[in-house]
């Protein structure tokens, strides 16, 4: 048997005030008729959301309401969004997608509501397909965002994944005209940092190193809060600067990094860095055992 939803979560709200003494925020939905629920407390089926309760007779019944039916909801900043972040910068896309996807399944239902987490997600997702180059299912999103009532920044999100698609697919002027203009318009300081990294890496592949330079260094310089960004600025910083023939700076860059990261998806890309760098220089590679007894044979030979 199923119950009209709007009095029971009324009911149950009204209970929670009463034994806590205030609102509960954590991942709540919110009516339009007024009531809300702790997301922990319902469940969904199909487009439905449930909740079970214990009815008049002592049976088990559910109360239920279309998911349609929400008209905002109060959700902290997912966990699988923070991870999915972590994962994309280091590289693991099948992990942050996953992570994505785990989000827009639940904000699908209320996804142009406030407080819904579902663009985001699929900024994520989107993002995930692109360097992956999975353009087939990033081209279904786009659409979708397109069509989608965006702020400022989440249209800047969606205008830097054009740039992005444009890049993984070799269009590097198209793909830096589209970043410089969202550069131009933009003011939110993770965007920025991430628009930087982006017109480093378009700049790097066009092979204008010094622009690429100028890009990434304006990530640490001017955005040192952005903490999951700045290897990667870091690291590209490094090798333009090699590929200027700036060896001291690129080696001490590296250094920096392999000290600053250790442990991190970026040591092992920056040691391989500074192995060829080490051997553009004349100079052993650091831990390599062949490369130091090489050193001691040829100074014995010296003496």
């Amino acid at each position: 048997m199923k119950i009209s939803i709007s009095s029971q979560l009324g009911a149950a709200a009204a209970g929670i005030l009463l034994l806590t003494g205030q609102e509960v925020q954590a991942q709540r939905l919110y009516f339009a008729n007024g009531a809300d629920v702790e997301w922990s407390e319902v469940t969904l089926s199909g487009s439905n959301i449930q909740k079970k309760i214990r009815q008049a007779d002592g049976k088990d019944g559910y109360a239920s309401i279309p998911a349609s039916n929400v008209a905002r909801v109060d959700w902290p900043y997912p966990a699988e969004l923070a991870d999915g972040a972590e994962a994309l910068a280091k590289g693991s896309y099948d992990e942050a997608l996953k992570n994505a996807e785990a989000v827009r399944a639940i904000h699908r239902n209320w996804k142009d509501k406030p407080g819904s987490w579902y663009v985001p997600a699929t900024l994520l997702a989107l993002e995930c397909h692109i360097r992956k180059n999975n353009h087939a299912e990033a081209d279904k999103l786009f659409p979708e965002l397109r069509n989608m009532p965006l702020s400022s920044d989440y249209q800047k999100g969606w205008g830097m994944m054009e740039a992005l698609q444009q890049f993984q697919k070799g269009m590097t002027g198209p793909a830096l005209q589209k970043a410089n203009t969202l550069l131009a318009g933009t003011e939110n300081s993770g965007t920025l940092a991430r628009l930087y990294n982006l017109i480093g890496d378009i700049q790097f592949k066009r092979e204008a190193y010094k622009e690429a330079l100028d890009a990434y260094l304006q990530v640490p310089v001017f955005f040192g809060t952005q903490a999951s960004l700045l290897p990667a600025a870091e690291f590209g910083a490094a090798r333009c600067l090699m590929r200027l023939r700036r060896l001291d700076d690129a080696t001490a860059a590296l250094t920096r990094i392999l000290e600053r990261y250790k442990g991190t998806w970026v040591e092992a890309p920056a040691k391989k860095e500074k192995e060829d760098l080490e051997k553009v220089i004349g100079a052993p590679a650091a831990g390599d055992p062949k490369a130091a007894e090489k050193e001691k044979a040829d100074e014995a030979a010296e003496k």
